[in-house]
Order: C-alpha cells, then sequence, then structure tokens
C-alpha cells in the first residue's frame, strides 16, 4: 500500500471526517472587540454588537446612539494535536520513521479531532435601545480515528486490523436574523440595574451528519479484505429560532453581567430531508483484481425519513469590568450545557484589558483558560477615524501564548457610530 506524506494524510484526514457526526450550532457572529480581549467582553459591548453579546447594555443611556456595522468577519480553526510548528517542519518533508512515530504520538487515542466555525454580517445596527443582527453562520466538527493514519502513514501489514468506526463529522450553514431590545428596570441604592432580549429567526441553508459509521479491513497474503457502512443524514434548509436573556446592573465604578444564550433555541430541517445508507464489501482485494465486481461490492440505498431538529448550545455568560485611571479591565466565566464544537461543560474564565494609546488608537488583550480550547492568548486593536471605527483581533488556541497553538481565531469589523 502507498504511504502517504505529513500533509496528504491529514488533508485526507479531514476530508474523511467531513464526509463521515454530533449535532452543532455555532453562537453568534464573533466580534472582533471581544476576540482581542479573549471574550472578557460581555459587560462591556455596546451599540449594535451588544445585541450578541448582552442585550440589557443597549438600555444604556451613554450607549444609545445610532450605529451601522457595515462588514465584518470571523473564523475560528481548531484541532487536537498538531501546531503551526509541526506544519512547517513536516510539511514537504521526507518522512524518517522517528517523524511518523512523533506524528502519530501527537494524536490522542480518541483520534485526530478538529473543529471550526465561521461568521459574516453584511449590515447590522442599532438606534436607542433597539438593535437589528443579519449575520450568515455555519461550522462544522469532526473526528478520525488514529487507526487509518497509521494506515496511511505505515502503511499495511499482514495480519493487521484497521478500523475507521470512531471518526465522525458535522456541518451546516444558516442565516441569522435578530432584533434586540433593552430596558431600565429599576435602580436602587446607587445602583442600576437594566435587562434586554434578542430574538433571532434561523434560516438554515444546509445540513450534513452522519448517524452511523462502521469499518473494517484486514490485510491477509493474498489480498485486503473488509466491510463497513454509513448511514448520513442530510436536509437543503430548515427554519428555526433562538432566543439570548441579558442582565446589566451598574454601580459608580464597576459594571456586572449576567447573559444567557440560546435560553430557547431550536433548527427544524424540513426541505429536502434524505437520509442514505452507503455499505461496502472486499473479499482478497489486490492490484490485479481491484476493478472486479467479485471481489468489490458496494451499495447506496435512499431511505424515507422524517425532518429533524436541531439545537444551538445552552450557554451561560458571567462578567464583571471596571476602570482603573485610564485601563479598562474585564473577567467574564462562561459554562456551556453541551459539548460542540466551540461550547463545553468545563467552564471558561477569560480576563482582559483595553487601554487607549491615543486617541485614535485603543490596545487590547487577554489570556483564557478553559472551556473547548483549554488555553488562548488574544491580542487586538481598535481604530478610531472620526465615525469609522476599525476593530481587528487574533488568537491562539490551546496555548498562553501568541502563537505556537494548534489553532487560530481572526476576526475584524468596521462599525459607524453617529
Amino acid at each position: 500500500m502507498k504511504k502517504f506524506t505529513f500533509m496528504q494524510t491529514i488533508a485526507a484526514a479531514m476530508l474523511m471526517a467531513v464526509v463521515a457526526g454530533t449535532s452543532l450550532m455555532a453562537q453568534s457572529l464573533q466580534s472582533a472587540h471581544s476576540l482581542g480581549m479573549a471574550d472578557s467582553y460581555m459587560q462591556l459591548s455596546e451599540n449594535c454588537e451588544a445585541a450578541s453579546a448582552n442585550p440589557a447594555n443597549l438600555a444604556s443611556p451613554e450607549q444609545q446612539k445610532l450605529s451601522i456595522k457595515l462588514i465584518s468577519a470571523a473564523a475560528h480553526f481548531a484541532n487536537n494535536s498538531f501546531t503551526l510548528a509541526d506544519y512547517n517542519r513536516y510539511n514537504g518533508a521526507y518522512l524518517t520513521e522517528a517523524d511518523k512515530q512523533d506524528i502519530l504520538r501527537k494524536i490522542p487515542d480518541g483520534g485526530l479531532v478538529f473543529a471550526y466555525d465561521a461568521s459574516a454580517s453584511a449590515v447590522s445596527f442599532s438606534y436607542g435601545a433597539f438593535a437589528f443582527t443579519a449575520a450568515g453562520i455555519g461550522g462544522g466538527r469532526g473526528s478520525v480515528a488514529k487507526d487509518p493514519i497509521e494506515l496511511a502513514l505505515m502503511g499495511n501489514k499482514i495480519g493487521e486490523v484497521h478500523t475507521a468506526s470512531d471518526s465522525y463529522a458535522d456541518n451546516w450553514a444558516a442565516l441569522s436574523f435578530g432584533g434586540s431590545f433593552g430596558a431600565r428596570l429599576f435602580e436602587m441604592n446607587g445602583f442600576t440595574v437594566d435587562g434586554g432580549v434578542t430574538v433571532k429567526y434561523l434560516q438554515g441553508l444546509a445540513y450534513y451528519g452522519v448517524t452511523e459509521l462502521t469499518a473494517e479491513a484486514v490485510t491477509q497474503a493474498t489480498g485486503i479484505s473488509g466491510e463497513g457502512g454509513l448511514t448520513t443524514l442530510e436536509a437543503q434548509g430548515g427554519s428555526g429560532y433562538a432566543a439570548d436573556l441579558g442582565l446589566s446592573v451598574t454601580g459608580n465604578s464597576t459594571r456586572y453581567g449576567l447573559v444567557l444564550h440560546n435560553a430557547l433555541a431550536s433548527i427544524n430541517w424540513n426541505r429536502d430531508v434524505k437520509k442514505t445508507i452507503y455499505s461496502f464489501y472486499l473479499e482478497n482485494m489486490n492490484i490485479e483484481n481491484a476493478g472486479s465486481d467479485s471481489v468489490s461490492v458496494s451499495d447506496e440505498v435512499d431511505v424515507p425519513t422524517d425532518n429533524f431538529s436541531t439545537r444551538p448550545p445552552l450557554e451561560l455568560e458571567l462578567g464583571a469590568s471596571r476602570h482603573f485611571g485610564k485601563l479598562l479591565a474585564a473577567a467574564d466565566l462562561k459554562q456551556g450545557f453541551a459539548e460542540t464544537a466551540f461550547v463545553s461543560k468545563t467552564p471558561r474564565l477569560a480576563a482582559g484589558i483595553e487601554y487607549p494609546l491615543v486617541s485614535s488608537l485603543v490596545l487590547r488583550s487577554g489570556l483564557a483558560a478553559g472551556g473547548v480550547d483549554k488555553y488562548s492568548a488574544a491580542v487586538g486593536g481598535g481604530f478610531n477615524f472620526g465615525i469609522v471605527n476599525l476593530d481587528l483581533a487574533y488568537a491562539s488556541t490551546g496555548t498562553l501564548l501568541p502563537f505556537g497553538g494548534r489553532g487560530a481565531r481572526l476576526a475584524f469589523a468596521t462599525i459607524l457610530e453617529f
């Protein structure tokens, strides 16, 4: 059997996972301002960005001005095994036996896991205590069992059994249209308490996942024998809703907040829903008889199926912020109630700072621990050109260093404030 290079092996593994699931949905559009502070931004959010971070902040009188988000985009990719340094070391290189063993050691016993999401917004705006947001969101998660990666790198040996049954993946895309409102609830003992809600209509564009996967093969002296099956579930559209609830408490120098993301949420996939069962059977297949129907049999059957639903993940977020002169410090604690691409039942604590270096430039940075990424370091900047504001941010994944992690996050946004 042909042995593959490092990048051929990883690319093939990820492609295999994309077509091989657990249900997942992303959160809302990632804010570049938030990302620059490692997502410790919930209680600092304002104007049109408060709709996604904490709608209660829309009630604050000093934030009730017209804002228009012209364009913004964000992307997040992560895996559990390889860093950029690994890529630079092994990509295009001749792999020695020691290199192959090193690559395999980096992959946990549970397999190579990767996740990605992306979001983009063309126009969103806020005026007074109201906001409207529109975004395209999508993402996916996959896992490839360690066994087939070892097979690709090391080749097959007589009598060895290889399986890919632990592999999975899930991919989806949707449009999100949201309306938000914030209101002052009451004032007491020097504190003001605000509440807010964001209600989103979700237009599902496409879904592709796997409900069952089995595959096993063994190399014999006369050829390769094996069997397996794959059951896929897909849809070409659907619709649903989501709602976020927010609370904000403001004192003399400190602000506190609470948000329940996706308190109510669901997408019903009901357009061109299809379940397909694939199966294959091999018996003593080798180079000479690979094209013969007598040794290789495959089948594809479409079966009737009902509509199905997926739920965006429920997540609780607590936050606080305080000014120390010009320096603004903030901290957020997130607790997910599901295990998906970028939401975890493991709590995530983030802390960030923001400092206006000059009137036209704000510097941001932050650190986070816990959650799916385990560790993250973020840097960002805000550029103010009169009514035009430009935010840029980058964050690492799996490390408290700015670079060298097992993934990366990027975001930018252009906002007009009047």
